[in-house]
């Protein structure tokens, strides 16, 4: 499952700091959400137009509730909104967790000629 939040950097922010945004992803905000169990794996994306995406792949969505209650990613994610501002996000189920949810696809449905043939 993965999980994917968009923010775009405050129009406030000067150039010379975004140095400083890299090295918090970097150094805080990823170490810290990888410690968080259930955490598989975090990537994050930088664009040319100012939008910054991080990609969390996460075993359920309780996951998500650990890394907000998380010390260490409060404190890092806190620092993060200072430079930021969330435009976006969305959840991306697997094939094996979306059955898990929402149980196995429903059979398909005969067609007329298959109807004729059995």
């Amino acid at each position: 499952m993965l999980y994917i939040t968009r923010s775009r950097i405050k129009e406030s922010i000067k150039a010379s700091q975004l140095p400083e945004i890299n090295k918090l992803i970097d150094t805080e905000i990823i170490p810290a959400v990888e410690k968080v169990d259930g955490v598989r794996s975090v990537t994050a994306y930088n664009s040319i137009t100012g939008e910054l995406t991080i990609v969390l792949n996460i075993e359920n969505l309780a996951t998500i509730d650990r890394v907000t209650a998380d010390a260490r990613c409060r404190a890092s994610l806190g620092k993060w909104s200072d430079y930021t501002v969330r435009t976006g996000g969305e959840v991306l189920y697997d094939r094996a967790v979306w059955q898990g949810l929402y149980g196995k696809a429903a059979p398909r449905k005969k067609t007329a000629a298959k109807q004729k043939q059995s």
